[in-house]
């Protein structure tokens, strides 16, 4: 059981996070439910750097896209708060279907 999940976590293709979890939810999975269970991991390509270089760095960053998300977050918070809706999620649900031009990234 942990071999399975500890390579896919070696080779970058589980993040150590969920590696506990999809462990433990293996063991109480029966014989037929843990092969449907392990197919979704075994598709899985490489996704996390394990070699211990940062790779979200000055050079990595994305340009354009940071006042935008900022200043959406702040449109969605506002709409949250004066519709009175209890998540952040059902506000940017409940605004994207009033107004989805606002979610449209302008290009440069």
């Amino acid at each position: 059981m942990g071999a399975f999940f500890s390579k896919l976590r070696d080779d970058g293709k589980l993040p150590p996070a969920i590696f506990e979890k999809a462990a433990a939810l293996d063991a109480r999975l029966s014989e037929e439910d843990r092969k449907e269970f392990r197919s979704l991991f075994s598709a899985l390509e490489a996704k996390v750097d394990l070699s211990g270089k940062h790779k979200a760095d000055k050079k990595n960053a994305p340009e354009a896209s940071a006042g935008f998300g900022t200043e959406l977050t702040a449109k969605i918070k506002a709409f949250q708060k004066e519709n009175k809706l209890d998540s952040f999620a059902d506000a940017a649900t409940a605004m994207y279907a009033a107004k989805p031009e606002l979610f449209e990234k302008e290009e440069s």
